[in-house]
């Protein structure tokens, strides 16, 4: 991490070991990964184009070797007038020497001869030595890198994480990529994330922002999803009209989405039709749903049941809710907040 600096590239990933995973971590903004076997290493740093690009990327990749010996050369002074004053000096660099070559020739010469490749995650890479190994014969091309498909690769990782603020951090930055595959994918899970945030105005005009780009463009396939994600976005607006009419075209693109029950379950009772709300809901209570969907369902079931006075099914439901409360999303926390109170409005009236 410390030479990729130096030489002006910026580190991406730390991988120490290989074999299954132990953990992953962040570090000054690379990323750790440290797996079982402690045997190899790898790192990856990414290149601008930049003045002679294959030797800073060979400084970096030599990196450890070169801290290494560093640390010889002080250890050696230490052993020296510490712990063997009685042996020579010259005795004494040669033994911590060779010990260092002959380690380095193990790790180099072995991986080079029976080249591993580290994990991070699902992703492997080759060892710095293989690919120091390799330079020679890399064309410079190779080296360069497209940091806008850093960030977007790494926006999706922080995405499927649920690290929402890094996510948008990087998101942002490609709202208005010349790709047009990272751009559209870029709001739309911006999109995502201010809707599942509650953040519904912000959501709006970002997935408006692609009506063009499904309507017309190669991502027409995302349509279903567009028009799923604007329908709830104005329910959370408490814009029903709006909110049934991308239900509607979210339905005709996809019947068998499990989602399409909730959203058309919570449609409904909006509108006052409890009774087509009520089956919609119950069947996505089932314990072969994902408890997200469940703790959603269960939400907008006791809205219905509370709005049709039957009380005792309905505090059923809240239980559920208040004792898997830990995982609710701020949208489903949004959501409850105001079925309760719909439901203290039924009471009172």
């Amino acid at each position: 991490m410390l030479f990729a600096r130096i030489f002006g590239g910026m580190p991406h990933h730390v991988i120490l070991g290989r074999g299954k995973g132990l953990g992953e971590y962040e570090w000054l903004g690379a990323k750790v990964g440290i797996n079982t076997k402690l045997t190899v290493s790898a790192s990856k740093a990414f290149f601008a184009h930049k003045p002679f690009l294959k030797f800073r990327y060979a400084m970096y990749l030599s990196g450890g070797f070169l801290l290494n010996a560093l640390l010889v050369v002080v250890s050696e002074r230490i052993i020296y007038y510490t712990i063997s004053p009685s042996m020579t000096s010259a005795t004494l660099a040669w033994w911590v020497w060779k010990t260092f070559a002959l380690a380095s020739a193990y790790i180099y010469l072995g991986d080079f001869i029976a080249p591993v490749r580290p994990n991070y995650g699902e992703d492997g890479f080759p060892s710095d030595q293989v690919t120091l190994f390799n330079l020679w014969k890399t064309p410079i091309e190779n080296l360069a890198d497209d940091f806008n498909e850093i960030y977007y690769r790494d926006a999706h990782d922080y995405f499927k994480r649920k690290n929402y603020p890094k996510a948008i951090r990087l998101y942002k930055k490609l709202v208005n990529d010349e790709d047009e595959t990272r751009k559209f994918n870029s709001r739309f899970n911006l999109g995502t994330i201010f809707l599942r945030e509650a953040k519904f105005e912000k959501s709006i005009k970002m997935y408006e922002s692609l009506e063009r780009m499904i309507s017309v463009g190669a991502f027409g396939t995302q349509a279903f999803l567009w028009h799923m994600e604007l329908a709830w976005n104005y329910l959370g607006l408490g814009e029903s009209a709006l909110a049934e009419q991308h239900a509607r075209q979210a339905f005709l693109l996809n019947q068998n989405d499990e989602g399409m029950n909730i959203l058309r379950g919570a449609i409904f009772i909006e509108k006052g039709e409890l009774n087509k709300a009520y089956p919609l809901l119950k069947e996505v209570t089932d314990n072969s749903f994902n408890l997200e969907d469940r703790l959603s369902a269960a939400i907008f079931l006791y809205d219905c049941l509370g709005r049709q006075q039957s009380w005792q099914e309905a505090e059923e439901y809240k239980q559920f809710i208040e004792d898997y409360s830990a995982y609710l999303s701020v949208a489903n926390a949004f959501f409850w907040e105001r079925a309760q109170k719909n439901a203290n409005l039924s009471k009172k009236g």
